[in-house]
């Protein structure tokens, strides 16, 4: 699989019936004012889809560094990360990267297609403390997370039954 972000992944992502509505329901799921879909690749980071209130600045494209991302930890043990309120938590108080973006809550949940490949992240902050770590909103955004990869996934198989006509 391609490790850099396409421009048609870009288009599926936003065509994902409703993306900018998904994220948004995230962030009133959540109570955080900002939520994105990022692609996370051995080498980058990159915003497939953002939906911000905080004017974080991030678009849909925009990379970040890869090192400067918790997503990039995510994506190397594929386990969930939650941030209730940084100045509380026992692993992240001093974690720099919360203290680079300024984010006090925070949260990452794995992209994985069907097949076990990782994609990326559904991933949110703000600044202000928020309770993010109740079971049923974490249920809730593992299946944004399922729908988001077997989206992306059906993608993957159609383009390769295309290229394979062609």
């Amino acid at each position: 699989m391609n490790n850099n972000l396409t421009s048609a992944e870009l288009a599926v992502i936003s065509e994902i019936e409703a993306t900018s509505s998904l994220l948004r329901l995230v962030t009133r799921l959540t109570g955080l004012r900002f939520a994105a879909i990022a692609k996370v690749t051995e080498s980058s980071w990159t915003a497939c889809a953002v939906y911000d209130e905080i004017q974080f600045g991030l678009e849909a494209g925009h990379q970040l560094k890869l090192e400067t991302t918790l997503c990039n930890e995510l994506r190397q043990h594929r386990q969930p990360i939650v941030i209730n309120e940084l100045a509380t938590d026992p692993v992240y108080a001093e974690h720099p990267t919360p203290k680079l973006y300024g984010f006090q809550s925070y949260f990452s949940l794995p992209i994985i297609f069907p097949n076990g490949d990782f994609f990326g992240t559904l991933c949110g902050l703000d600044q202000l403390p928020k309770q993010l770590d109740d079971a049923d909103t974490l249920d809730t955004l593992k299946v944004f997370c399922t729908l988001i990869a077997s989206t992306l996934y059906a993608h993957y198989q159609l383009q390769e039954m295309q290229e394979l006509t062609v």
